[in-house]
């Protein structure tokens, strides 16, 4: 009969895998608790932030303040209202450009996997387009095409395919 050493509580070892990985890894847990706070208050915007887009023109061009936090901007809107709103676009962005270059690049890695020619024919193309530098390449999508976010988030893709 083979002794257990698992906890008898169910939660107690992966609270010790925290508490590990804590020690080990500080920034880990730091960036993942940040990346956790700004997604939640990108998220929660509209119950605690306010309109992005009031406008107070007695309150144009204000330094920080108690009433605006990061001030006020030359319409009298304020900054940090409008940076967390952008927030969630940013998060928005991030997230699709991630999920397209996957998905893009686990198709694409299928079949190269399966047929040779292919394989060096898209070789020679990542070759060529790492090349060029990503904001660049991302620049000129946007120009010739027009401004929009499914652009930008083609344009953020490509690259890392």
């Amino acid at each position: 009969m083979a002794i257990s050493t698992s906890p008898t509580q169910p939660g107690a070892q992966d609270r010790f895998r925290i508490s590990v990985l804590a020690r080990r890894h500080p920034l880990v847990l730091t960036g993942g608790g940040l990346l956790v706070l700004l997604i939640l208050a990108a998220l929660l915007a509209p119950f605690y932030a306010g309109d992005p887009g009031r406008m107070d023109p007695f309150a144009r061009l204000q330094p920080p303040s108690s009433d605006h936090w990061l001030g006020a901007d030359n319409l009298g809107r304020d900054v940090l209202v409008r940076t967390i709103y952008g927030a969630r676009i940013s998060l928005m962005v991030g997230l699709a450009s991630a999920l397209v270059a996957a998905l893009a690049g686990l198709m694409i890695g299928i079949v190269a996997g399966y047929v040779r020619a292919v394989d060096n024919l898209v070789m020679r193309f990542m070759d060529a387009l790492m090349s060029i530098p990503t904001i660049l390449l991302a620049i000129a999508l946007i120009s010739l095409t027009g401004s929009g976010i499914g652009i930008l988030v083609f344009a953020i893709a490509l690259p890392e395919i």
